[in-house]
């Protein structure tokens, strides 16, 4: 019995020694289950050997693959991120992590990407008609597509589009829909420029947009709105130069002998049509419209005058008046707006009181303080008790007798500004009362100077990557540079942007031409931004009395560049330059010049320890990059780095030279984290309790026999 007895309980001591060596607790893999583009991921993995290493892939939603390598800390734990420029494409992620000691032992984490705040340059509101006629009833249709910095398609967004000019009817869907698109329309019975702007979560899109609104029977479909040509034209015709007028001149309007109302009560007036000089035209036949102050008036409809009528028409008990106030009647000529009419009436309450009128005033709606691009600019704003207003820009004049619609409204559209700063005010034609002032720039100047860096510098070997940075004298907003018929579009980071380029393959002096615009969509063209020289100086080999390698007769003999494995197998050529680019406490950034090879290169193996002889640690890069970083290192400890570059065919070349970089030591130290893994002490004193028991239980089971 006690036999048995001793061989259970050996077991079990072995099988504990055996479970500790392996196992140094339960693997688990734990973080964020969401992300914004462009943000870092946390991920954290517990129930580690001490120092223990791990293989990371990352799977995109594109398809692609990021694989790289990390190590535990010193109690079995790993804490890390995933660089956000590897999350800048919304969907769903997985990130696999495995152990070395046990590849078939990993975890998958899944999460999420989504977008992030919407971006006033990614996003634009487009116009798909840039002229309508100014009927009140043809609308000019717009769009409005809402994405993130980068790219992504922003849905549910709310969203406010507004017209420089009040009188404008818009309609459009309040929310973006799946396609982060916003569709919408609008019109105007008013001719003249509007200028139309879209704001989402407090961002004012950077393209503003103007359309046209012409008279009926104008022909301004041609006139393109950010042709400077079209509208100048159009504006110098003061749109309506291009018709001809008729022999009517203006309606005159005709009702109660007193001009006073009562509220409630129904009134006639008669509508002449008349010429120049008062007299009334018979032969008349157009279509008139009604409209007042009166907002909650009941007017006639729209009425086409006929043979019958001779010009004059009465509109019997066809007017109703239901605010107390001074209130304006006008009629205008549907095919014609110059031709118009317009009356004043009392409206008393139905006690018959007269309600006492507001003090006069003066206010600027629009443009609001702020930059502009276009060189003309709508003025609109709100009148009380003022007929005619003069609009000054500082010391100069605009105009001296606009006139107030019946709604109080007025608008101006300025002539071509200069460029600087325009100071508007508006006053009535007593100077006795003004609005306040309204500070705008106009800037249609590109940014003056760019400063383009490359890194590293030149010259490169042929299709060599490099990194090319621009600069400018005051923001940009979008930046590109060709080199070789080949377009490189930059990306925003801090005060510059920048790209990755590949230098030609074939040797030479190449120019690279740039084109940057400032944050108002100013254009700069810089045709010669850079020069790159490509080859590095041939090196050949020589003898001793200067002539060329060879035989006797100067041939070249074949030189064995060493680049075959033991199989015969040319190998892709070592990396060379390896350089460390820059240091931060858990990252470094690295460079290199590409590796050669006739089928060309894969990608590249980046491999690294805290050793130069134990680089037990590597990252794979997605495709042949010549720029990596290696992110998830100690803080403060020093490292060692090489490249392998693998072929089409998966041959590695020989490693680069070998670099070293010490990491910022800004982290707290390993004995201030919290341990949740074991280190090898575990299984060494497990594995130390298990032998002992191993050794009495022997002993005794002798002397039992």
């Amino acid at each position: 019995m006690l036999r048995y007895i001793t061989s259970f309980l050996s077991l079990t001591c072995l099988s504990l020694f055996l479970t500790s060596a392996v196992f140094a607790g339960d693997f688990f893999v734990s973080g964020s289950k969401e992300a914004v583009a462009g943000d870092h991921l946390a991920i954290n993995a517990s129930g580690l050997l001490a120092h223990e290493g791990l293989g990371v892939v990352l799977y995109r939603p594109d398809g692609t693959e990021i694989k790289y390598s990390q190590k535990a800390d010193d109690w079995g734990k790993y804490r890390g991120e995933v660089y956000g420029a590897h999350l800048t494409k919304v969907g769903n992620y997985r990130l696999k992590i495995s152990r070395d000691i046990n590849p078939s032992d990993f975890e998958i984490w899944p999460f999420e990407v989504f977008p992030g705040a919407v971006s006033a340059f990614k996003s634009s509101i487009e116009l798909v008609d840039v002229t309508a006629p100014a009927d009140g009833e043809t609308a000019s249709n717009f769009r409005v597509r809402l994405r993130d910095t980068y790219g992504n398609i922003l849905a549910g967004k709310k969203i406010r589009v507004y017209s420089s000019r009040n009188e404008d009817l818009l309609e459009y869907a309040p929310v973006s829909d799946s396609n982060g698109l916003i569709v919408g329309r609008v019109k105007s019975k008013t001719p003249g420029i509007s200028v139309l702007t879209a704001i989402v979560e407090e961002t004012d899109l950077f393209n503003k947009p103007e359309i046209v609104f012409h008279l009926s029977n104008t022909d301004l479909s041609n006139v393109g709105a950010s042709e400077d040509f079209g509208l100048g034209r159009f504006l110098q015709a003061q749109l309506f130069t291009d018709t001809e007028s008729s022999a009517i001149s203006e309606f005159q309007i005709v009702g109660p002998q007193n001009g006073y109302l009562k509220a409630g009560e129904t009134y006639t007036f008669t509508v002449k049509a008349i010429d120049i000089d008062k007299n009334t035209v018979p032969n008349y036949f157009g279509t008139v419209r009604f409209a007042s102050t009166d907002t909650k008036a009941q007017l006639p409809t729209d009425y086409t005058y006929d043979q019958q009528d001779q010009g004059a028409h009465d509109f019997s008990l066809a007017f109703t008046f239901n605010t107390p106030g001074k209130h304006t009647i006008t009629v205008l000529d549907l095919a014609d707006f110059r031709i118009t009419g317009e009356a004043t009436v009392q409206v008393t309450g139905e006690d018959g009181r007269v309600k006492k009128e507001e003090g006069p005033s003066l206010e600027i709606v629009t443009p609001v303080a702020g930059t502009y691009r276009s060189a003309r600019v709508s003025i609109t704003g709100k009148a009380v008790g003022v007929e005619e207003v003069r609009l000054i820009d500082g010391p100069t004049v605009l105009i001296n007798d606009l006139k107030v619609d019946e709604s109080g409204n007025f608008v101006y559209q300025t002539p071509a500004l200069a460029n600087g700063v325009h100071k508007f005010q508006a006053f009535d034609t007593a100077d006795t009362v003004n609005s306040e002032e309204v500070v705008i720039t106009i800037d249609r100047l590109p940014p003056r100077v760019i400063a383009v860096e490359l890194d590293p510098t030149p010259p490169y070997e042929k299709e060599q990557e490099f990194e090319l940075a621009i600069r400018a004298s005051e923001p940009l907003s979008r930046a590109h540079c060709i080199l070789e018929d080949v377009r490189y579009d930059l990306s925003e980071s801090g005060d510059k942007f920048v790209t990755n380029m590949n230098a030609p393959n074939e040797c030479g002096t190449y120019i690279i031409a740039c084109t940057v615009a400032d944050r108002l969509g100013n254009e700069l063209e810089e045709p010669n931004a850079a020069t790159i020289e490509v080859c590095l100086p041939e090196r050949e080999p020589i003898n001793i009395d200067g002539t060329g390698a060879g035989d006797d007769n100067g041939e070249l003999e074949p030189v064995d560049d060493g680049n075959k494995d033991d199989g015969g197998i040319k190998k892709p050529t070592a990396p060379i330059n390896l350089t460390v680019q820059s240091v931060m406490e858990d990252r470094v950034t690295l460079t290199w010049s590409p590796s050669m090879d006739e089928k060309g290169i894969l990608n590249y193996r980046v491999e690294f320890g805290v050793s130069p002889t134990n680089l037990n640690q590597f990252n794979l890069t997605p495709d042949e990059r010549t720029r990596w970083y290696v992110e998830g290192l100690e803080p403060g400890t020093e490292y060692f780095f090489q490249v392998l570059a693998t072929n089409l065919d998966g041959i590695n070349s020989d490693p680069s030279n070998m670099v070293n970089a010490m990491t910022d030591g800004l982290y707290p130290s390993g004995d201030k984290l919290d341990g949740t893994g074991s280190n090898l002490w575990v299984p060494i004193f497990i594995a130390f309790i298990g032998g002992g028991l191993l050794l009495v239980m022997g002993v005794r089971s002798r002397r039992a026999v």
